[in-house]
C-alpha cells in the first residue's frame, strides 16, 4: 500500500515542509499551485495551497521559521554521525511524528465543516 493511498493531504503536508525549508522541487511547486483553486474551493478558504494547508491545520505565523530550525538542527545532527539527512525523510518524519490523525487517513475538515 502507497504512502498517501487514501490519505492525500498527508503528502500536501510533506510539501508544505518541503517548502518552508527551500527543498520542494519546482516541479512539485507548479503542480501545487496549479492545485490551488480547487484547494481553495475544496476547503472553501483564500489563498495559494501553502496558505489553504496553514489554515486547515491552523499553523501560526511561526511554522515555516520552526520547521527551518528543526531542519538546521536536524541536519547538524546527521553530520555529527557522519549521515546526510534527505529532505524528504526529514518531511515524512516531521508528518509522522506530529500529524498522527492525518497519517491514518483522517481527513482535515473543511473551512465549513468546523464549529
Amino acid at each position: 500500500m502507497s504512502r498517501y493511498e487514501g490519505k492525500p493531504f498527508v503528502r500536501l503536508l510533506e510539501c508544505y515542509i518541503l517548502s518552508a525549508i527551500d527543498e520542494l522541487p519546482e516541479v512539485y511547486a507548479e503542480k501545487l499551485n496549479e492545485m490551488g483553486p480547487a484547494l481553495k474551493e475544496t476547503y472553501n478558504l483564500e489563498g495559494g495551497w501553502r496558505d489553504v494547508v496553514a489554515q486547515v491545520m491552523h499553523f501560526p505565523d511561526t511554522v515555516d521559521d520552526e520547521l527551518r530550525n528543526m531542519w538546521a538542527h536536524n541536519q547538524t545532527i546527521a553530520a555529527q554521525n557522519g549521515q546526510i539527512l534527505a529532505a524528504e525523510a526529514f518531511a515524512q518524519a516531521v508528518v509522522d511524528q506530529n500529524f498522527k490523525e492525518e497519517t491514518q487517513g483522517e481527513p482535515p475538515a473543511a473551512a465549513d465543516e468546523e464549529e
